[in-house]
Protein backbone atom coordinates (compact mmCIF):
# COMPACT_ATOMS: atom_id res chain seq x y z
CA UNK A 1 0.00 0.00 0.00
CA UNK A 2 1.24 3.59 -1.12
CA UNK A 3 1.74 5.28 2.63
CA UNK A 4 1.34 9.15 0.90
CA UNK A 5 -1.44 8.84 -1.68
CA UNK A 6 -1.60 12.30 -4.30
CA UNK A 7 -4.83 13.69 -2.09
CA UNK A 8 -6.91 15.34 -4.99
CA UNK A 9 -9.70 17.65 -5.91
CA UNK A 10 -11.96 17.77 -8.79
CA UNK A 11 -12.68 20.62 -10.04
CA UNK A 12 -15.67 20.55 -12.75
CA UNK A 13 -19.41 22.07 -13.10
CA UNK A 14 -20.49 18.47 -14.74
CA UNK A 15 -21.43 15.90 -12.57
CA UNK A 16 -20.52 12.97 -15.21
CA UNK A 17 -17.14 14.03 -15.98
CA UNK A 18 -16.46 14.47 -12.19
CA UNK A 19 -17.31 11.02 -11.95
CA UNK A 20 -15.12 10.22 -15.27
CA UNK A 21 -11.98 12.19 -13.53
CA UNK A 22 -12.90 10.04 -10.37
CA UNK A 23 -13.13 6.58 -11.71
CA UNK A 24 -9.52 7.29 -13.52
CA UNK A 25 -7.90 8.14 -9.86
CA UNK A 26 -9.22 5.77 -7.98
CA UNK A 27 -7.73 2.99 -10.72
CA UNK A 28 -4.27 4.27 -9.47
CA UNK A 29 -3.35 3.34 -5.83
CA UNK A 30 -0.92 6.53 -6.19
CA UNK A 31 -4.27 8.86 -5.77
CA UNK A 32 -6.88 9.65 -3.49
CA UNK A 33 -9.80 11.89 -4.75
CA UNK A 34 -10.83 14.09 -1.29
CA UNK A 35 -13.00 16.17 -2.22
CA UNK A 36 -15.05 17.62 -5.86
CA UNK A 37 -16.22 20.76 -6.04
CA UNK A 38 -19.02 22.21 -8.80
CA UNK A 39 -18.09 25.61 -8.68
CA UNK A 40 -15.72 27.90 -7.67
CA UNK A 41 -16.80 29.06 -4.35
CA UNK A 42 -16.85 25.44 -3.08
CA UNK A 43 -13.83 24.69 -4.72
CA UNK A 44 -12.28 27.15 -2.25
CA UNK A 45 -14.40 26.07 0.52
CA UNK A 46 -12.23 22.80 -0.07
CA UNK A 47 -8.87 24.38 -0.19
CA UNK A 48 -9.46 25.82 2.97
CA UNK A 49 -10.54 22.92 4.78
CA UNK A 50 -8.43 20.20 3.06
CA UNK A 51 -4.91 19.18 2.43
CA UNK A 52 -4.23 18.85 -1.16
CA UNK A 53 -1.92 17.83 -3.43
CA UNK A 54 -3.18 18.45 -6.64
CA UNK A 55 -6.49 20.25 -8.07
CA UNK A 56 -7.74 19.17 -11.61
CA UNK A 57 -9.50 22.13 -13.30
CA UNK A 58 -12.06 22.64 -15.46
CA UNK A 59 -12.59 26.13 -17.22
CA UNK A 60 -15.79 26.44 -18.17
CA UNK A 61 -17.35 27.16 -14.86
CA UNK A 62 -20.34 29.19 -13.23
CA UNK A 63 -19.52 32.61 -11.57
CA UNK A 64 -15.79 32.91 -12.81
CA UNK A 65 -13.57 31.28 -15.53
CA UNK A 66 -11.40 28.21 -14.08
CA UNK A 67 -7.93 30.53 -14.86
CA UNK A 68 -9.79 33.49 -12.95
CA UNK A 69 -9.96 30.88 -9.86
CA UNK A 70 -6.23 29.01 -10.45
CA UNK A 71 -5.18 32.72 -10.05
CA UNK A 72 -7.06 33.36 -7.06
CA UNK A 73 -5.87 30.51 -5.14
CA UNK A 74 -2.32 30.54 -6.25
CA UNK A 75 -1.89 34.20 -4.39
CA UNK A 76 -2.94 32.61 -1.13
CA UNK A 77 -1.86 28.46 -1.36
CA UNK A 78 -0.16 27.06 -4.18
CA UNK A 79 -1.33 23.74 -5.50
CA UNK A 80 -0.19 22.21 -8.41
CA UNK A 81 -3.01 22.03 -10.56
CA UNK A 82 -3.89 20.68 -14.46
CA UNK A 83 -6.36 21.85 -16.45
CA UNK A 84 -8.31 18.99 -17.96
CA UNK A 85 -11.10 20.70 -20.14
CA UNK A 86 -12.84 20.56 -23.59
CA UNK A 87 -11.96 24.04 -25.64
CA UNK A 88 -12.39 25.52 -29.10
CA UNK A 89 -8.96 26.65 -31.04
CA UNK A 90 -10.66 30.08 -30.14
CA UNK A 91 -10.72 29.44 -26.45
CA UNK A 92 -6.68 28.62 -26.62
CA UNK A 93 -6.42 31.77 -24.29
CA UNK A 94 -8.01 30.49 -21.39
CA UNK A 95 -5.06 27.32 -21.73
CA UNK A 96 -2.40 30.07 -21.80
CA UNK A 97 -3.96 32.30 -18.98
CA UNK A 98 -4.39 29.04 -16.85
CA UNK A 99 -0.79 28.28 -16.91
CA UNK A 100 0.28 32.24 -16.82
CA UNK A 101 -1.74 31.66 -13.15
CA UNK A 102 0.25 29.24 -12.05
CA UNK A 103 -1.42 25.92 -13.58
CA UNK A 104 1.34 23.28 -14.47
CA UNK A 105 -0.22 20.96 -17.47
CA UNK A 106 -3.56 21.07 -19.68
CA UNK A 107 -5.17 17.35 -20.65
CA UNK A 108 -8.06 17.80 -23.17
CA UNK A 109 -10.97 16.81 -21.14
CA UNK A 110 -11.19 12.87 -21.41
CA UNK A 111 -14.39 10.25 -22.28
CA UNK A 112 -14.42 6.67 -21.67
CA UNK A 113 -12.99 5.81 -25.13
CA UNK A 114 -9.49 8.43 -24.40
CA UNK A 115 -9.38 7.01 -20.74
CA UNK A 116 -9.37 3.39 -22.04
CA UNK A 117 -6.76 4.28 -25.25
CA UNK A 118 -4.66 6.89 -23.05
CA UNK A 119 -5.24 6.05 -19.35
CA UNK A 120 -1.73 5.44 -18.32
CA UNK A 121 -0.29 8.69 -20.14
CA UNK A 122 -3.01 10.49 -18.73
CA UNK A 123 -2.30 9.13 -14.88
CA UNK A 124 1.45 9.41 -15.49
CA UNK A 125 0.83 13.20 -16.93
CA UNK A 126 -1.40 13.83 -13.25
CA UNK A 127 1.65 12.26 -10.88
CA UNK A 128 4.41 14.21 -12.53
CA UNK A 129 2.49 17.38 -12.06
CA UNK A 130 1.53 16.27 -8.61
CA UNK A 131 5.70 16.57 -8.02
CA UNK A 132 5.89 19.86 -9.94
CA UNK A 133 7.62 22.40 -8.30
CA UNK A 134 5.88 25.73 -8.25
CA UNK A 135 8.27 28.46 -9.74
CA UNK A 136 7.29 31.81 -9.42
CA UNK A 137 8.30 35.35 -9.91
CA UNK A 138 12.08 34.32 -10.64
CA UNK A 139 14.49 37.32 -11.10
CA UNK A 140 16.57 37.83 -13.89
CA UNK A 141 19.01 40.36 -16.16
CA UNK A 142 18.31 41.12 -19.45
CA UNK A 143 21.04 41.24 -21.97
CA UNK A 144 21.30 44.54 -23.95
CA UNK A 145 21.69 42.67 -27.52
CA UNK A 146 22.27 38.48 -27.67
CA UNK A 147 24.79 39.38 -30.64
CA UNK A 148 25.77 42.57 -31.68
CA UNK A 149 26.03 42.11 -35.16
CA UNK A 150 25.39 39.10 -37.93
CA UNK A 151 27.32 35.86 -37.01
CA UNK A 152 25.36 33.40 -38.75
CA UNK A 153 24.45 32.06 -35.57
CA UNK A 154 21.26 30.02 -34.59
CA UNK A 155 19.29 29.49 -31.30
CA UNK A 156 17.39 26.21 -30.70
CA UNK A 157 14.94 25.38 -27.60
CA UNK A 158 13.20 22.84 -26.14
CA UNK A 159 10.55 22.22 -23.26
CA UNK A 160 7.39 20.71 -22.20
CA UNK A 161 5.63 20.53 -18.68
CA UNK A 162 6.20 24.57 -17.38
CA UNK A 163 7.53 25.52 -20.92
CA UNK A 164 5.67 28.45 -21.91
CA UNK A 165 6.16 29.91 -19.18
CA UNK A 166 9.72 28.82 -18.76
CA UNK A 167 10.49 29.94 -22.66
CA UNK A 168 8.45 33.30 -22.10
CA UNK A 169 11.18 34.47 -18.90
CA UNK A 170 13.77 32.84 -21.23
CA UNK A 171 12.95 35.31 -24.24
CA UNK A 172 12.56 38.53 -22.15
CA UNK A 173 16.56 37.95 -21.35
CA UNK A 174 17.54 38.13 -24.52
CA UNK A 175 16.94 42.01 -25.59
CA UNK A 176 16.32 43.11 -28.41
CA UNK A 177 18.40 41.98 -30.73
CA UNK A 178 18.25 37.72 -31.54
CA UNK A 179 19.88 35.39 -33.96
CA UNK A 180 17.31 33.49 -35.18
CA UNK A 181 15.49 31.14 -32.71
CA UNK A 182 13.46 27.71 -33.24
CA UNK A 183 11.27 26.94 -30.38
CA UNK A 184 9.93 22.98 -30.55
CA UNK A 185 7.37 23.45 -27.28
CA UNK A 186 5.07 20.14 -26.68
CA UNK A 187 1.51 21.55 -26.79
CA UNK A 188 -1.88 20.55 -28.47
CA UNK A 189 -2.82 21.56 -32.16
CA UNK A 190 -4.32 25.01 -32.09
CA UNK A 191 -2.86 26.35 -28.68
CA UNK A 192 0.60 26.98 -30.29
CA UNK A 193 -0.68 29.49 -32.38
CA UNK A 194 -2.14 31.80 -29.40
CA UNK A 195 0.72 31.08 -27.92
CA UNK A 196 3.39 32.42 -30.37
CA UNK A 197 0.50 35.40 -30.64
CA UNK A 198 0.89 36.17 -27.12
CA UNK A 199 4.51 36.05 -27.34
CA UNK A 200 4.98 38.26 -30.61
CA UNK A 201 2.54 41.32 -28.20
CA UNK A 202 5.51 41.08 -25.44
CA UNK A 203 8.50 41.48 -27.99
CA UNK A 204 10.69 44.01 -30.12
CA UNK A 205 11.35 40.64 -32.46
CA UNK A 206 8.73 38.95 -34.12
CA UNK A 207 7.28 36.00 -32.49
CA UNK A 208 5.43 33.19 -34.85
CA UNK A 209 4.03 29.83 -34.96
CA UNK A 210 5.64 28.63 -37.96
CA UNK A 211 4.47 27.60 -41.15
CA UNK A 212 5.70 25.65 -43.86
CA UNK A 213 8.54 27.68 -45.86
CA UNK A 214 9.13 29.85 -43.52
CA UNK A 215 13.06 31.39 -43.81
CA UNK A 216 15.13 31.34 -40.42
CA UNK A 217 16.66 34.49 -40.03
CA UNK A 218 17.50 37.03 -37.38
CA UNK A 219 14.98 38.58 -34.86
CA UNK A 220 12.14 35.70 -35.67
CA UNK A 221 11.25 32.98 -33.69
CA UNK A 222 9.38 30.20 -34.82
CA UNK A 223 7.61 27.75 -32.52
CA UNK A 224 6.45 24.48 -34.10
CA UNK A 225 2.94 24.11 -34.36
CA UNK A 226 1.00 21.33 -31.77
CA UNK A 227 0.48 17.89 -34.14
CA UNK A 228 3.52 18.78 -36.44
CA UNK A 229 6.99 17.75 -36.36
CA UNK A 230 9.25 20.91 -37.43
CA UNK A 231 12.65 20.48 -38.66
CA UNK A 232 15.73 22.76 -40.84
CA UNK A 233 16.55 22.68 -43.98
CA UNK A 234 18.95 24.19 -46.09
CA UNK A 235 18.17 25.57 -49.50
CA UNK A 236 21.32 27.43 -51.37
CA UNK A 237 22.51 29.76 -48.51
CA UNK A 238 19.60 30.26 -46.68
CA UNK A 239 17.49 27.87 -44.11
CA UNK A 240 14.39 27.50 -43.74
CA UNK A 241 11.79 25.21 -41.74
CA UNK A 242 9.70 22.28 -43.12
CA UNK A 243 6.63 21.29 -41.22
CA UNK A 244 5.44 17.54 -41.52
CA UNK A 245 3.05 15.54 -40.51
CA UNK A 246 5.71 12.72 -39.59
CA UNK A 247 4.87 10.14 -36.51
CA UNK A 248 6.02 11.34 -32.96
CA UNK A 249 9.24 10.86 -32.03
CA UNK A 250 9.47 9.96 -27.95
CA UNK A 251 5.48 10.03 -28.38
CA UNK A 252 5.74 13.88 -29.20
CA UNK A 253 4.55 15.88 -32.13
CA UNK A 254 6.47 18.05 -32.22
CA UNK A 255 9.24 16.69 -30.79
CA UNK A 256 12.75 18.53 -29.61
CA UNK A 257 14.70 15.38 -30.95
CA UNK A 258 13.05 16.06 -34.33
CA UNK A 259 14.40 19.56 -34.27
CA UNK A 260 17.54 19.13 -32.76
CA UNK A 261 18.73 16.21 -35.38
CA UNK A 262 18.16 18.28 -37.98
CA UNK A 263 19.89 20.96 -36.96
CA UNK A 264 22.77 18.41 -35.92
CA UNK A 265 22.64 17.88 -39.97
CA UNK A 266 22.11 21.03 -41.35
CA UNK A 267 23.55 23.69 -39.63
CA UNK A 268 26.98 24.14 -39.60
CA UNK A 269 27.41 27.50 -38.33
CA UNK A 270 27.57 28.48 -34.48
CA UNK A 271 24.73 27.41 -32.50
CA UNK A 272 23.17 27.06 -29.14
CA UNK A 273 20.68 24.54 -28.06
CA UNK A 274 18.59 24.67 -24.68
CA UNK A 275 16.34 22.47 -23.12
CA UNK A 276 14.02 23.34 -20.50
CA UNK A 277 11.70 22.35 -18.11
CA UNK A 278 9.49 18.93 -19.00
CA UNK A 279 8.97 15.47 -18.30
CA UNK A 280 9.57 12.74 -20.06
CA UNK A 281 13.53 12.11 -21.89
CA UNK A 282 12.66 14.45 -25.34
CA UNK A 283 15.81 16.28 -26.35
CA UNK A 284 18.67 14.68 -23.89
CA UNK A 285 19.86 12.48 -26.96
CA UNK A 286 19.44 15.29 -29.71
CA UNK A 287 21.57 17.75 -27.26
CA UNK A 288 24.03 15.01 -26.80
CA UNK A 289 24.26 14.62 -30.47
CA UNK A 290 24.37 18.69 -30.94
CA UNK A 291 27.41 18.41 -28.38
CA UNK A 292 29.21 16.30 -30.39
CA UNK A 293 29.44 18.57 -33.05
CA UNK A 294 30.41 21.41 -31.00
CA UNK A 295 27.12 23.21 -30.00
CA UNK A 296 26.53 25.35 -26.94
CA UNK A 297 24.46 23.53 -25.51
CA UNK A 298 22.30 24.56 -21.81
CA UNK A 299 20.29 22.61 -19.47
CA UNK A 300 17.96 24.07 -17.02
CA UNK A 301 18.41 23.60 -13.41
CA UNK A 302 16.55 21.57 -10.94
CA UNK A 303 15.78 24.72 -8.79
CA UNK A 304 14.00 26.31 -11.16
CA UNK A 305 12.46 23.52 -13.47
CA UNK A 306 8.75 23.24 -12.87
CA UNK A 307 9.61 18.95 -14.07
CA UNK A 308 13.03 18.28 -14.22
CA UNK A 309 12.69 15.41 -16.58
CA UNK A 310 14.09 16.59 -19.53
CA UNK A 311 17.07 18.60 -18.32
CA UNK A 312 17.52 15.70 -16.35
CA UNK A 313 17.90 13.85 -18.47
CA UNK A 314 20.42 15.55 -20.52
CA UNK A 315 22.24 15.98 -17.92
CA UNK A 316 22.46 12.55 -16.85
CA UNK A 317 23.78 12.00 -20.76
CA UNK A 318 26.50 14.32 -20.53
CA UNK A 319 24.74 16.49 -23.31
CA UNK A 320 24.68 19.72 -20.98
CA UNK A 321 27.81 21.84 -21.51
CA UNK A 322 26.15 24.12 -19.37
CA UNK A 323 23.34 23.75 -16.35
CA UNK A 324 22.08 26.89 -15.00
CA UNK A 325 18.91 28.09 -13.57
CA UNK A 326 16.07 29.67 -15.33
CA UNK A 327 17.24 32.96 -14.35
CA UNK A 328 20.15 32.94 -15.29
CA UNK A 329 19.49 31.65 -19.06
CA UNK A 330 19.90 34.77 -21.10
CA UNK A 331 23.71 35.90 -19.74
CA UNK A 332 24.47 31.49 -20.22
CA UNK A 333 23.10 31.69 -23.86
CA UNK A 334 25.74 34.99 -24.37
CA UNK A 335 28.19 33.14 -23.05
CA UNK A 336 27.93 29.81 -25.01
CA UNK A 337 27.55 32.30 -27.98
CA UNK A 338 30.94 34.37 -27.13
CA UNK A 339 32.53 31.01 -26.78
CA UNK A 340 31.81 29.93 -30.15
CA UNK A 341 32.60 33.06 -31.80
CA UNK A 342 36.02 33.77 -30.62
CA UNK A 343 38.42 32.49 -32.36
CA UNK A 344 40.47 32.69 -28.91
CA UNK A 345 38.15 30.52 -26.94
CA UNK A 346 36.93 26.78 -27.37
CA UNK A 347 33.77 25.52 -26.11
CA UNK A 348 33.40 24.81 -22.19
CA UNK A 349 34.10 21.30 -20.77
Amino acid sequence: MIKNKIRTLIVDDSVTIRKVIRHLLESDPRFEVVGEAAQPSEALKEIRLRNIDLITMDLHLPQKTGAALIKEYMAIRPIPTVVISSLRPEESHLVLESLENGAVDYIQKPDQKTILANRVEILDRLFQAAQAKLVLNLKHSKQEALLSQSSNALLVIGASTGGTEAIKTLLTQLGTQIPPTLIVQHIPPFFSEAFAQRLNKLFPFEVKEAKNGDKVQENRVLIAPGGFQMRLVKKGSDFFVAIEDSPPVNRHKPSVDFLFDSVRREYTGPKVAVLLTGMGADGAEGMLKLRSVGTYTIAQDEQTSVVFGMPREAIKRNAAVKVCGLHEMGAAIQQGFVSLLSPKKGQAS
